[in-house]
């Protein structure tokens, strides 16, 4: 199916694993200063938030990581669930940072495993960024591309459809806007992260095993609830799973007046990441200890390879 983009194989070169969970969690961390962790969402990986991390590294320590089965992730040891994805996030927590408390950014699905994780360990974070992502689950209406993954029996049959210029079709008409469409290079990067050999199993058993129960929502409800930093949720304006409803949920369990917005669709961190870095740092700023910092996104971005 062809070979990974340059990019790609910096990304993995740069990385690196943490096992407390019992598997190998393969995450990257760039730069110096308070820890900022990116969470992916069903149809993103730590390759989501490369750019976004580089801009970031300027003033902080920006870690993204990789959930089991997923991007360079091993496999997880036990069944997927949400309750189990919650644990996994504690225990990488605790070995990247100790009892150092951290700045979480969640997009979509990361939110909720986080909002669950919270519910048992507040303490464990700084801030909290929720991007593009819901509370909610028993009414979630999922993207088009996870509700495929998600038909029972024939999701996994589904799933090797998969292949590079269908991603490139179904990610540009529903997760990324019309102004900044997904290349075929980055739809060969997502076929290797998301649905080449095993990956593509362990997909769709994630999207799967969803945990929409009662108990669950009332426990990330309550995790929410406890955590003592700042917190802000960011959504991208052409973003086609925005619910309102749950937008305003989510605001009221978290006691917000306003939404932070995005030029950009469901994935914005990948098409606008100096836009999404900015929308960022004024929370993380005014949580840092050091406030003698350069501008984030003062140094223009440019690719790995070009540097």
């Amino acid at each position: 199916m062809g070979e990974q983009s340059w990019e790609l194989k910096e990304h993995y070169q740069t990385g690196q694993y943490a096992t407390d969970s019992g598997v190998r969690l393969f995450y990257t961390s760039r730069g110096l200063g308070e820890k900022v962790v990116f969470l992916p969402g069903l149809l993103a990986t730590s390759y989501s938030f490369k750019k976004v991390s580089e801009i970031l590294a300027e003033n902080y320590n920006a870690i993204s990581m990789d959930w089991p089965g997923t991007g360079f992730s091993e496999d997880p040891i036990q069944p997927y669930s949400h309750r189990y994805l919650a644990g996994v996030l504690k225990d990488f927590l605790e070995e990247i940072a100790g009892e150092e408390k951290v700045h979480l950014v969640c997009h979509e699905y990361a939110g909720p495993i986080a909002f669950l994780m919270l519910y048992q360990f507040p303490e464990k974070v700084k801030s909290l960024t929720i991007l593009s992502s819901f509370l909610k689950l028993k009414k979630y209406s999922f993207s088009f591309p996870v509700k495929l993954l998600r038909i029972p029996l024939l999701g996994q049959l589904l799933s090797y459809l998969f292949v590079p210029p269908v991603i490139r079709i179904l990610f540009n008409l529903f997760l990324y806007s019309k102004e900044r469409p997904m290349t075929g290079e980055r739809a060969q990067d997502i076929y290797s992260l998301l649905f080449a050999g095993n990956k593509k199993k362990n997909l769709v058993k994630m999207c799967k095993n969803i945990d929409r129960t009662v108990h669950a929502q009332r426990d990330m409800e309550t995790g929410i609830k406890k955590t003592v930093g700042l917190r802000q949720i960011i959504i991208g304006t052409h973003d086609r799973y925005e619910d309102p409803k749950q937008t305003e949920y989510l605001m009221e369990i978290i006691r917000l007046s306003a939404v932070q917005r995005i030029d950009a669709g469901h994935m914005s961190m990948e098409e606008a990441p100096l836009s999404f870095a900015n929308k960022i740092s004024p929370l993380l700023e005014s949580m840092a200890r050091n406030k003698n910092r350069k501008p984030t996104g003062s140094n223009k971005w440019i690719s790995s390879q070009a540097r």
